[in-house]
């Protein structure tokens, strides 16, 4: 009974600390990938242990309420999990496309950009983000480019993004809108001059994961 109190408590603190757990992960340096798919697969783990312990007890022979267990304590836990953190189809995406700018001077000097607007709700978000990819990147050069002309406007990006975010307005607004086709925020990786791009849908953890592979 022990073992079944300990399942299900592990379950439970799972489910609830699913983006800690997460969080934990990506903290000790594990892929974004690895991260991302690990909370999910110890709440299968744990419910699959769980339904089968209580199974082995052989307290229920009717098939119709065996198969109730099952949705009880195995799909029904990773249901939960799923539905408080769905995930979408851009969350392992990998690929981007190439790009060749018409000016480069925005990009030329830094591992990797993020182009972005003033104002803009997914462009914020993305700074924790950003933050944790230079965290776990002390090396990458990362820029935070805002196009707008006011000086003003990166301000509140500055709030938010490490000292070591190099914070920026666009030189070439026109040439930028011709690359990102209007969708902030974008992803821009820079390799040896050779770029590829990724807007916010299709950014994932296994972009993520190229991005550090450089």
């Amino acid at each position: 009974m022990l073992k079944k109190i300990i399942l299900t408590g592990l379950l439970f603190i799972s489910i609830l600390f699913f983006k800690k757990i997460e969080m934990l992960f990506l903290n000790f340096n594990f892929s974004w990938t690895i991260s991302k798919i690990f909370p999910f697969t110890l709440v299968v783990i744990l419910s699959f242990l769980l339904f089968w312990k209580l199974k082995k007890l052989n307290i229920i022979r009717n098939r119709i309420l065996n198969y109730s267990l099952f949705i009880v304590f195995f799909v029904l836990p990773f249901g939960i999990a799923f539905a408080l953190n769905p995930i979408y189809e851009g969350d392992f995406s990998k690929e981007g496309k190439s790009i060749v700018p018409q000016d480069p001077r925005d990009f030329t000097g830094n591992d990797f950009i993020v182009i972005t607007i003033p104002g803009c709700k997914y462009c914020h978000e993305s700074t924790e983000m950003i933050n944790l990819l230079q965290e776990r990147n002390p090396d990458l050069k990362i820029k935070f480019l805002v196009c707008s002309s006011n000086e003003k406007e990166l301000q509140a990006y500055r709030k938010k993004l490490l000292p070591k975010v190099n914070v920026a307005l666009s030189l070439n607004i026109g040439s930028i809108l011709n690359v990102n086709q209007g969708k902030f925020p974008s992803f821009v990786l820079n390799r040896e001059g050779k770029y590829t791009i990724w807007n916010n849908n299709n950014f994932g953890v296994r972009a993520r994961d190229l991005v550090e592979a450089n």
